[in-house]
Formats: C-alpha cells, sequence, structure tokens
C-alpha cells in the first residue's frame, strides 16, 4: 500500500519544483507590518491585482530606511508573495517595481541560512502613483510573472509630519 501511494504522490511531488516552466501565481497577502497602515486590503488571483484603501482609508507616510532598503522617504504599502514552487536556485531570481530592479534573489527571505520562499515588497505609492507594476522571476528557467498593486480611489495619503 504504501509503494502505491507513492507511486501516485511522486508526480505531484515532482510538479511543485520550479523546473522549467511556467507555474502557478503565487499567494499574495499583506506584508507581516501591514505596511500603509490600519487600510483595506484584498487581492483578485484571476488579474493577480493587490488593492489597497477605499473611502478615507490613510495610506502611512514612512521616512527613508536604508535598513529597510528604503531610499526615499514617501507613502508605501506592503505585499507578501509565497512562492508557487520550491526555490533551488534563490540567486537566480529577480524583481522589479518600477525602474527599481532587485537581483541575486535578494528580496527573498531566509530562516537559518534556508531560502523560505517568501518575499516582501513596499512600494512607493501616492496620488499621482496610485498603480504599481511588479515583475518577478522565481529563478532561472522559471516564466516571468507580473502583478498589480493598485491604491483605490478615495483613499488619503498621509503627508510628512501629518
Amino acid at each position: 500500500m504504501k509503494k502505491l501511494l507513492i507511486f501516485v504522490l511522486l508526480p505531484f511531488l515532482l510538479l511543485s519544483g520550479c523546473g522549467d516552466k511556467n507555474v502557478e501565481y503565487a499567494n499574495v497577502y499583506r506584508d507581516k507590518y501591514s505596511t500603509g497602515g490600519d487600510i483595506t486590503f484584498s487581492y483578485d488571483k484571476i488579474t493577480h491585482t493587490a488593492y489597497f484603501g477605499g473611502e478615507n482609508d490613510v495610506v502611512q507616510f514612512y521616512d527613508a530606511n536604508i535598513a529597510k532598503g528604503w531610499d526615499e522617504a514617501g507613502n508605501r504599502v506592503g505585499v507578501k508573495l509565497v512562492s508557487p514552487c520550491k526555490i533551488t536556485n534563490p540567486l537566480s531570481a529577480k524583481a522589479q517595481i518600477g525602474d527599481k530592479v532587485y537581483e541575486n534573489g535578494s528580496f527573498y527571505s531566509y530562516i537559518n541560512g534556508k531560502v523560505t520562499g517568501e518575499v516582501e515588497f513596499f512600494p512607493l505609492v501616492s496620488e499621482e502613483k496610485r498603480e504599481v507594476i511588479l515583475k518577478i522571476v522565481w529563478q532561472d528557467g522559471v516564466t516571468e510573472q507580473t502583478y498589480k498593486i493598485i491604491v483605490k480611489e478615495g483613499s488619503v495619503f498621509m503627508k510628512n509630519g501629518y
């Protein structure tokens, strides 16, 4: 019975890695710090769009923070993506948000030296820049995926010193 079960499950285990193929889109959540503040969040799995804010939701302002990789002050929101497959070559991963490029898997989270497959991004948003495009290649051989991050109309952007 055990051999039969292994034989049946083996194809599923082999298909769960990031091989030379398209993979499912990631699961998307708010980041662990709820960057952006106490604002509404939803994710549309069909359009791969994360929505933040809504009528009178206030998007928080953050100072530059080199430790977090934030070289500019401004309003931010945070998203967490969980890789749809097992990462075996994190150094080949890359991501891009606007003009900012992240290479060598520098955006992956690690626990005890092992890649978790979770990534968090904290893009700047503003009244003029409500939509941000996130592109990610989980590792070499995997097709690039595109996600949208949108701050809904009616959201209020906190000002510096607000």
